[in-house]
């Protein structure tokens, strides 16, 4: 007669729980982190609502996953790992959470101008709002016109 434990199919690595799951998570968390450290301040650079958004994103899901892993109790060496790794996705949601209210402070001030001259047509204004030469091109104010004043002689 068989018993109940040789009944059984037959096991996969699979389906065996990972002992290495915590590590799994650090390095996905790692991951986010460096995505996070990236889009915050690049995001400033280009002047990104969504980049910096992302950013905060990936920040807070890294601290999420970090959390979970040193809750769940980790070897020695991965706590350790885990805590940098915690450490710096909270300086990544600090920068990207700037960032993101920078990039939307100057997205609701250029906002109104950018829909005037949609409405109307003339992107004259957006020019006049920057102080920026009518044409807006590299060598097209007054300065293109006196050649003393031009870099290239």
């Amino acid at each position: 007669m068989m018993t109940e434990a040789q009944n059984q199919p037959p096991q996969t690595p699979f389906d065996q729980p990972s002992a290495d799951g915590g590590l799994r998570q650090l390095k996905s968390a790692q991951t986010l982190v460096t995505v996070a450290t990236i889009a915050g301040p690049l995001s400033l650079l280009i002047g990104g609502v969504v980049l910096s958004g992302v950013g905060v994103i990936c920040a807070l899901m890294a601290l999420v996953k970090t959390r979970r892993v040193i809750a769940e109790g980790v070897a020695p060496g991965l706590a350790v790992y885990a805590s940098r790794i915690r450490r710096s996705a909270v300086l990544s949601a600090i920068v990207c959470a700037l960032a993101l209210t920078l990039n939307a402070i100057a997205l609701a001030s250029v906002f109104p101008a950018m829909i005037q001259a949609i409405q109307t047509g003339d992107l004259s204004s957006l020019y006049e709002a920057y102080d920026l030469p009518q044409g807006g091109g590299v060598g097209s104010g007054e300065a293109a016109k006196d050649p003393g004043t031009s870099i290239w002689g």
